[in-house]
């Protein structure tokens, strides 16, 4: 006969349902038979095999001895998931890049080197599948899927050992998300300048020197610069790499369809299609990143940012309290465009709420109305439907508008040390402006706070979460150069 199930046997489950342990100190001893926590376990839904029987009855044979447990016991366990991990290439740590602390160098943070043929580029790791898991209620727990693999492209091969990266021909090393190859290039062995006039190459180019002001590189493939940019032109279809860093002088304009590394910027227009990595500071910029962008040792300082896939900076703002604007997920640009948007919109139904009230009475006493009042009221409506088709197209236009520039997931601007007073930060169509300093690390996102979309602030080592007082999106953005 079934027992009968006792549901004043407290039994709880875990948040990630991989463990279901009986609460022994909330029960009277005497319910804790075998009969009575097996029918309570399948009332709850929990598999009882084998392994969970066991348990069962050594918990029920503990109590028939006088051995109660104190603690919670365990009576069922699921199989957590495992991740999966992509293909990666690890590359060796530039020196001059080190920053006296233990990290691994990954391709956001490597500079794009010449190598021989033959040379050793790294080691290769290949991808780990993701394994399934299973709740206490033999409901599959799903693993996360690995991230896109780096592949291994043109002209490099793997050694005999299976993991040793190797060059086939001298050439430029090309890193990105997807690959790790070696290209030939066009090379500048020193400047371009006078000497050189503008560079125009169907290929990759490599620039041993600096980019003087006033000259252009342009590429349809990536551009390497081994010294800096001045106030230059440098154009690539893919990825810009620049070992020293952008002086702008207020004139720079660096735009990749890829990935932008530099070490550091100033006073200059920096636009990636990919993500855009900073090694050190970033003073007086204008920054547009429809990626990542990373500036993990260093500060960003005045200018204006925006990043749709999120940032993690180091130190944002200065002591002098300078004017920096940090936008991350929905293009300001575009919030600006949506504004004229909705001013049309809302002057287009103000004009229809006139029409309606002009022609309300009319419509009231449409019998005792002439022909010709009757033609006059029919033309006013004509023209307020036609107001209101207008103001519903132009908002089909900005939700289009709003929807393409929206990030595909939830972003954040993660702030590893210090953010200073006169930090602007937008989301969305809010801004907030922080008033005080705040320390890292610190998470800033957008978050529903109570039905209300709030700009948010969690501090990543407690999990505090501060409301941030916030208003509608004002543009301020100015001139790379200008000082703010």
């Amino acid at each position: 006969m079934q027992a009968a199930v006792r549901n004043d046997i407290p039994i709880e489950v875990s948040e990630d349902r991989l463990r279901a342990e009986c609460i022994v100190a909330r029960v009277d001893p005497n319910l804790l038979t075998s009969d009575n926590l097996t029918a309570r376990l399948k009332a709850m839904g929990i598999e009882v095999d084998a392994q969970v029987a066991e348990r069962v009855t050594s918990l029920a044979h503990a109590v028939e001895a006088n051995e109660l447990p104190t603690e919670p016991v365990l009576l069922a366990e699921g199989i957590a998931p495992v991740s999966g991990q992509a293909a990666w290439v690890e590359l060796p740590q530039h020196p001059e890049d080190s920053d006296n602390t233990e990290c691994r160098t990954d391709f956001y943070e490597s500079k794009i080197p010449t190598v021989a043929e033959g040379q050793v580029i790294g080691i290769y790791h290949p991808s780990v599948a993701a394994r399934s898991g299973r709740d206490v209620f033999g409901k599959p727990l799903l693993a996360a899927k690995p991230a896109q693999s780096v592949e291994l492209g043109a002209n490099v091969k793997l050694a005999e050992d299976g993991k040793t990266l190797v060059a086939t021909v001298a050439g430029k090393l090309h890193v990105t998300r997807r690959e790790v190859a070696v290209l030939e290039v066009v090379e500048i062995a020193e400047d371009v300048d006078f000497s050189t006039g503008n560079v125009d190459a169907p290929t990759d180019v490599l620039v041993n020197g600096t980019v003087r002001s006033s000259f252009e590189v342009r590429s349809p493939k990536s551009v390497a610069v081994r010294g800096a940019i001045e106030g230059a032109r440098v154009e690539a279809g893919t990825d810009i790499q620049v070992s020293g860093g952008v002086v702008g002088q207020g004139r720079a304009h660096v735009r990749a369809g890829g990935d932008l590394f530099t070490k550091f910027c100033s006073d200059a227009f920096l636009e990636a299609q990919g993500d855009v990595t900073i090694m050190r500071e970033c003073m007086n910029c204008r920054i547009r990143t429809q990626g990542f962008l990373h500036v993990p040792r260093g500060q960003v300082v005045g200018g204006s940012v925006y990043a749709r896939r999120g940032a993690e900076i180091k130190i944002l703002g200065n002591e002098s309290e300078r004017r920096t604007e940090v936008a991350i997920g929905v293009d300001p640009e575009t919030l600006t465009r949506i504004a004229a948007l909705d001013e049309s919109i809302r002057k287009k139904r103000a004009s229809v709420a006139k029409v309606h009230e002009k022609i309300g009475p009319l419509l009231s006493q449409l019998q005792r109305l002439s022909p010709q009042q009757r033609e006059q009221a029919k033309m006013l409506m004509s023209q307020a439907d036609e107001l209101a088709k207008e103001a519903d197209t132009l908002e089909k236009q900005k939700n289009q508008l709003m929807e393409s520039t929206s990030p595909e997931e939830k972003v954040h601007l993660l702030v590893t040390t210090m953010i200073h007073p006169g930090v602007a930060i937008v989301f969305g169509d809010k801004m907030t402006v922080l008033r005080t300093e705040r320390k890292g690390p610190i998470y800033i996102e957008h978050r529903i706070v109570d039905r209300v979309e709030e700009i948010c602030a969690i501090d990543r080592c407690s999990g505090s979460v501060t409301v941030l007082p916030s208003y509608g999106y004002v543009s301020s953005e100015l001139p790379a150069g200008t000082a703010r």
